[in-house]
């Protein structure tokens, strides 16, 4: 069942940042008719409502979120833009918002790209990846909605490898994003909702976009180093 939540909310994310809206609402539906309580689906539910101008529906889905969590700033924001019934401006699918990194919670690493008849020209920028982690390793899928996810691109291993098992036996959500490549060689984002990843020291904090659909909705303190 996990894994069917996993792929379903890989997609979910995949359609929003293509501005696939009705196709963001079936997958989020589904999402939230296995698990009611994904804060995160029913935002992301809520924010297609809104690009397909069913405001009283988005409104209904970001009170529902705030009911269990009344600061969830996601919410609170696109609450305001269904009751004065406006649309986020998009022009263009955001696809830079899936690749902004934070510190902790990403990560970019480079894969041998070993599927057959797939180069990294295969694959657009920001494009989301299916993550099947193990213990020492973790495989990179694409996603192919006309096909079952299993098109294996590559693999992790090392010490990423076992942060990202690690942070799955806590019950993170983990999502990998294309970035760039040439050839057979892909540059990628890992994104996770649990801070895994060792950061930069930064005097500034970095710039983050308010209400993205990939903000992290709870706070939880950063792994121990192994």
């Amino acid at each position: 069942m996990s894994q069917r939540l996993t792929i379903l909310s890989q997609l979910a994310v995949k359609a929003s940042l293509e501005g696939k809206w009705k196709d963001a609402v079936e997958l989020n539906s589904q999402i939230l008719e296995i698990d009611p309580h994904d804060l995160s689906a029913r935002n992301r539910l809520g924010r297609a409502y809104l690009q397909i101008s069913e405001f009283l529906k988005a409104k209904k889905c970001f009170e529902e979120v705030l009911e269990l969590d009344p600061i969830n700033s996601t919410a609170k924001k696109n609450i305001l833009m269904a009751k004065s019934k406006k649309k986020e401006s998009v022009q263009n699918p955001n696809v830079e918002r899936s690749l902004i990194k934070e510190p902790g919670t990403t990560t970019e690493e480079y894969i041998n790209i070993t599927a057959k008849r797939i180069t990294s020209d295969s694959l657009k920028p920001g494009e989301a990846l299916y993550l099947r982690v193990d213990k020492k390793t973790t495989n990179i899928f694409k996603l192919d909605l006309k096909q079952k996810p299993e098109i294996l691109l590559g693999k992790i291993e090392g010490p990423v490898a076992t942060r990202l098992s690690r942070a799955k036996n806590l019950g993170a959500y983990l999502i990998a994003h294309f970035i760039s490549g040439k050839g057979k060689t892909a540059k990628i984002m890992i994104r996770s909702t649990i801070p895994v990843f060792k950061s930069e020291r930064q005097e500034v904090k970095p710039y983050m976009k308010k209400g993205t659909i990939e903000e992290s909705e709870i706070e939880i303190p950063m792994l121990d180093e192994a």
